[in-house]
């Protein structure tokens, strides 16, 4: 079965990711039927990261798989960035949470493009581990 971190942008951003915040060795990634029911419903949601899925576990649709490098790269970051700052409260103040700490603890400014405004960061910033 294909595994998320088959994917590249989620691959190469976990090697960078843990190199740099080792606490984040243990973020287990996988394909949940809720993240494909709520891409269904809203083209812009991918992933997750629920406690009801796994305390330190990142869900996925497979959808993630079609989407360009850099779409892979800042939606794992952005994801990545709910486990470092779980705050909970207001929908939109979690999102920016998570984005702060992106840019907190890598120096990565999370950049939205698109018709959806899908999260994206550059490869570059992530390659090489």
């Amino acid at each position: 079965m294909f595994n998320p971190r088959e994917c590249a942008g989620i691959n190469i951003t976990m090697q960078f990711a843990v190199q740099r915040c080792p606490e984040l060795a243990d973020v287990q990634h996988r394909w949940c039927d809720e993240c494909e029911r709520a891409h269904e419903q809203d083209p812009r949601l991918f992933a997750h990261v629920n406690p009801a899925c796994g305390e330190r576990t990142v869900c996925w649709s497979r959808t993630v798989a079609r989407l360009p490098l850099g779409n892979q790269v800042g939606l794992c970051l952005h994801e990545l960035g709910h486990l470092l700052d779980p705050r909970s409260g207001d929908p939109v103040e979690q999102e920016q949470h998570a984005d702060l700490a992106v840019f907190d603890q890598f120096g990565i400014e999370m950049q939205y493009r698109g018709e959806t405004e899908l999260e994206w960061v550059d490869p570059q910033e992530v390659a090489g581990g």
